[in-house]
């Protein structure tokens, strides 16, 4: 218990230190009571939105392989089924949740991508007054 406390009090203690330097030498900051933010976000994100979008797709990277695999041993449990319909039954709930996790992954990026551009006034209709092509991507021939 004593290392664990121990460890957190170094932890803290490093963390609330790299805080204070954050602002830098006092000679290159006018006013040293200010904390420069851009030191102290290390992922590089400049909005929420941002971290949002990186993390769904972190997600779709990390649930594509582990839904191939789930289809698979899927598959694997009804072609092993035999005479067994639990396990047929089993495989089938398997195939079909692991379909059901890729539409929830994908649909959340999209539908993000939607409330975004509605939030932001833009269109879809190339020849609206909203339309931009910064927020759909240029027009299709």
């Amino acid at each position: 218990m004593y290392e664990l406390v121990f460890k957190v009090g170094i932890l803290l203690n490093n963390f609330l230190f790299s805080i204070v330097y954050a602002a830098g030498p006092a000679g290159q900051n006018p006013n040293p009571t200010t904390i420069d933010l851009k030191t102290l976000n290390p992922l590089g994100f400049s909005s929420f939105l941002d971290v949002v979008k990186a993390v769904l797709r972190a997600a779709r990277i990390v649930a594509m392989p582990i839904a191939s695999l789930m289809i698979i041993y899927g598959a694997f449990k009804i072609l092993t089924a035999g005479s067994n319909p639990n396990n047929l039954k089993e495989g089938k709930q398997i195939i079909f949740w692991a379909i059901i996790g890729v539409v929830i992954v994908l649909a959340a990026e999209g539908i993000t991508s939607l409330v975004t551009n509605v939030l932001n006034g833009c269109s879809p209709n190339p020849g609206d007054v909203n339309y931009s092509p910064d927020c759909y991507g240029p027009p299709r021939p």
